[in-house]
């Protein structure tokens, strides 16, 4: 395969064999590009003036069958060709456009070639009535897609085969498939209208998965954060620091009462951490990553509200003592500011969590009261 001199001479002396079909029903040419075989394609074409003159049974031309195949070079040598611009925005029998089967079969780099070029329409629709975009989420969506292989053939990848598949942990093959469909769908929202996309689908569909072991292992180090920070708060809240303080006065109080509720603070968020990690160690959670995520959530503000009681009965221990009281709470804020900017991002990644929660649920809470609003309103006529 892939031999010029001997395609060339093939051709030249039997140029009927240029369109004699195998039993896949493929074109020569489209063996060729389905290998990558760049210089025999050059040849070939030279046989046929109209590009549209070559489809294989499935009614693809050599885009496609490059583009599937994740031939990167020979996609690029079409593109620039300018005798070939039929064939970037042409359809197969199914409706599927060299960017559709790109996506389909995971090809990114392919992908990303294509919706840089301005003549590709990434708007496009199938015989589905799928964008290339459309496709990606309907796979990763369905759980079951043809994933790419070194020989450029395709093999089909089962990601809800398994229990914890189907929680949205999978081991590390599936793992790496997906990654690639989701580079995929990552390419293909930067150049569609992402007014038109789910955001709290495209954040489940994008969101990192976990390996089985990554996900032990992530439970038990998360868990430990937690009973270990529920120990600790349990005995402050039981044997009070400072006990040898004057507790009569007014700032004394103040600053116990503070105290007690950020040490219960940490408490109960460490818990709540705790019950969550439980229910995934006993395969209960339903989304794995995103139990993961809201324990990680939970362990940070249990730790920063740790802190922060720890400043509080500091306080109370060192408060008589004028000069060394201002010199350790200047110095505990300024280790507390580091922690918050060190935290930055984990508290920004906490915001946005919440928000697309929040986006993601009050337009279904409008919906559900607009419809309620409609029915009371229907009734009250009917009478």
């Amino acid at each position: 395969m892939g031999f010029l001199f001997g395609a060339r001479l093939l051709v030249n002396r039997c140029p009927v064999a240029a369109s004699q079909r195998n039993e896949e029903g493929n074109l020569p040419i489209h063996v060729a590009s389905q290998k990558g075989h760049l210089e025999v394609v050059r040849e070939l074409l030279i046989y046929w003036f109209d590009p549209m003159d070559f489809l294989n049974e499935k009614g693809q031309n050599i885009l496609h069958v490059a583009a599937e195949s994740g031939q990167m070079k020979l996609v690029e040598e079409l593109l620039g060709n300018r005798d070939l611009e039929a064939l970037i925005n042409e359809k197969d029998y199914d409706g599927n456009t060299p960017l559709h089967l790109a996506a389909m079969y995971g090809r990114s780099e392919i992908v990303h070639a294509l919706v840089r070029d301005k003549r590709v329409d990434t708007r496009i629709v199938n015989n589905e009535k799928l964008k290339p975009s459309g496709v990606v989420v309907k796979l990763l969506q369905g759980g079951r897609f043809e994933a790419p292989k070194s020989d450029g053939m395709n093999k089909l990848i089962d990601t809800k085969h398994e229990d914890d598949a189907a929680r949205g942990v999978w081991n590390k093959s599936q793992k790496a498939e997906v990654r690639k469909m989701r580079e995929v769908l990552t390419v293909l929202v930067e150049a569609d209208d992402k007014t038109e996309f789910d955001i709290k689908l495209l954040f489940d569909l994008l969101r990192t998965t976990l390996t089985t072991e990554e996900l032990n292992r992530g439970v038990g180090n998360l868990l430990v954060v937690a009973v270990l920070v529920a120990g600790v708060t349990f005995a402050g809240a039981i044997t009070v620091p400072g006990s040898g303080s004057d507790f009569n006065s007014g700032s004394s109080k103040n600053l116990m009462r503070a105290y007690i509720f950020f040490d219960m603070l940490a408490m109960n968020f460490s818990l709540i951490a705790a019950i969550i990690l439980g229910r995934i160690s006993l395969g209960r959670a339903s989304y794995v990553t995103s139990c993961m995520e809201m324990a990680t959530f939970l362990n940070f503000y249990s730790l920063l509200c740790m802190g922060i009681a720890y400043t509080f009965i500091l306080a109370i221990t060192v408060q008589e003592r004028n000069g060394f009281f201002t010199t350790i709470i200047t110095f505990q804020a300024c280790l507390f500011f580091t922690q918050l900017v060190c935290s930055y991002r984990l508290m920004v990644s906490t915001a946005n969590s919440i928000l697309s929660f929040v986006q993601a649920n009050l337009f279904k809470l409008m919906a559900g009261m607009k419809r309620r609003s409609d029915v009371r309103t229907s009734l009250m006529g009917t009478k």
